[in-house]
């Protein structure tokens, strides 16, 4: 979701160098965003949080002579280690109390108006160019040959495909594994659609009732395809069938027609 004031940034001031601070598990999928020239692995928010830890991340983050660093997220542990590592313009959210004392660029992000996307508020984060960014739209990289590849594996057919993902990152968001297993079959016997199934390993158990609901077969890849692959599946669809989860922004990111489902 910071995709686009990314590529804004990059528009209004193309010689910009972007490094990324990120989870290791994402790596595969930051290093499919364009405007993203380098990472940096998050040390602090995965392991033990120590005086030690945070001093480390700050010496990381001054060998790579940073001019600014924008909190597009609430780290308290980060805006300390921006401060230490002596950035000159450290930007976030003045309405975090948490990250005040080490923010010297103070925007107010308004997190309650919920008429704004995440995006927007993204956007709000980057009033300090003093230059109305474009408004861009999501986007991540993946070849045709990728997607060649990745058909030939599963013996995706060469018809129309779509992609579902049964699995959300909380409770409250989820549809039943019974109902997505009904409109597959419902797609597939009205539209001829070839429907591939994918998941995290978490979301076997969903997989399992899948199957156990469904009356035709489909193509079911839970569990069998990691974040370095996930991209090149969604790719192969010609829609994609989910609920709010990052999968559902993925597709969308590469502008696939996209159906998503709140269920409360």
């Amino acid at each position: 979701l910071i995709t686009p004031v990314l590529k804004a940034m990059k528009a209004l001031h193309p010689p910009l160098h972007i490094t990324a601070c990120i989870r290791a598990y994402t790596e595969p999928i930051a290093r499919r965003i364009g405007e993203i020239d380098a990472v940096l692995i998050d040390r602090l928010g995965s392991g033990s949080l120590s005086v030690l830890a945070v001093w480390q991340a700050a010496c990381e983050w001054r060998q790579g002579q940073f001019d600014m660093v924008i909190y597009f997220t609430t780290s308290y542990p980060y805006t300390l280690v921006g401060c230490l590592a002596g950035i000159r313009h450290r930007v976030g959210d003045w309405a975090r109390v948490g990250m005040r004392p080490w923010l010297n660029v103070k925007v107010r992000q308004f997190y309650r108006n919920v008429t704004k996307h995440e995006v927007e508020h993204n956007y709000d984060l980057c009033d300090i160019f003093k230059q109305a960014l474009a408004l861009m739209p999501m986007s991540i990289t993946v070849t045709e040959a990728e997607i060649d590849v990745f058909r030939k594996k599963p013996q995706i057919p060469d018809g129309p495909v779509g992609v579902i993902h049964l699995g959300t990152g909380g409770g409250i968001k989820a549809w039943l594994p019974e109902s997505f297993a009904a409109l597959a079959d419902h797609l597939a016997d009205e539209f001829a659609l070839f429907v591939l199934v994918i998941g995290s390993p978490s979301e076997i158990p969903l997989a399992q009732r899948f199957n156990a609901a469904a009356r035709r077969s489909h193509r079911n890849l839970v569990g069998l395809t990691d974040l370095s692959d996930l991209p090149v599946a969604l790719a192969c669809g010609r829609y994609f069938i989910g609920v709010d989860s990052g999968p559902m922004h993925l597709a969308a990111a590469l502008q696939i027609p996209t159906i998503s489902i709140f269920a409360t």
